[in-house]
């Protein structure tokens, strides 16, 4: 272990064992989500602090209590979930990058897309917080950009059975753009589906999507 990371893990135990622990509170009613903000800003902040020296196991490392925390998404207050999201996009973008394994990213899309947008069966929620969705769609991003085939298929091809997942997160992002949502919003919604027609190499599992893709971008631009 170099000492750069090992630097990184001393900064970062701390925090994320204060999370843990207040996270479990939580789970159990044991605690406010008022309680749960502190150690999120203290990790966020440890966070950018030692971004460069992130891996993949410094990232599962951090995911431990991260994960307990989005677990119980559906009761949390925006500003929690938005810090979460903040620490989870250091998560991707410098630790995992392309080495993010196949279940996790699985589980990640499915909860980011019901923060931006709503679950598979309840697509339209009555409302969604604003920094909640922009946090949302931007580590959509960068999930998709540290390979999204490879977190949904192998050999360069998606599997037939994760397609519905991926119509979900497209129908999102769509809806994200064409929806009457804050620009900025509207801006990085577009920016997580350019970053999914780069980054997915199967043009078959495009193609799904591309009538609904056009369609939308046509009705927005023309409008």
């Amino acid at each position: 272990m170099d000492d750069g990371r090992v630097k990184a893990f001393r900064m970062l135990k701390p925090s994320c064992v204060e999370l843990s622990q207040v996270a479990l509170r939580y789970k159990v009613n044991k605690t406010t989500a008022k309680d749960l903000l502190k150690p999120l800003e203290n990790l966020t902040d440890v966070l950018q602090t030692v971004h460069r020296s992130l891996d993949a196991k410094l990232a599962d490392y951090v995911f431990f209590p991260l994960s307990q925390l989005l677990g119980e998404s559906k009761k949390l207050p925006p500003r929690v979930l938005e810090r979460s999201l903040i620490c989870l996009s250091f998560l991707i973008l410098h630790g995992w990058r392309n080495s993010i394994s196949s279940e996790v990213g699985k589980q990640l899309l499915i909860l980011l897309a019901f923060l931006a947008g709503g679950s598979s069966t309840d697509p339209k929620p009555e409302q969604v917080d604003e920094d909640v969705a922009l946090n949302a769609f931007d580590c959509t991003t960068a999930l998709f950009k540290s390979s999204i085939t490879s977190l949904l298929g192998s050999h360069g091809t998606v599997n037939p059975e994760n397609i519905p997942l991926l119509g979900h997160a497209v129908t999102v992002i769509i809806g994200g753009i064409a929806n009457a949502s804050p620009t900025r919003v509207r801006l990085a919604a577009s920016r997580t589906l350019n970053a999914l027609v780069d980054n997915l190499d199967d043009e078959d599992a495009l193609e799904n999507f591309f009538p609904g893709i056009v369609s939308t971008l046509t009705k927005v631009l023309s409008a």
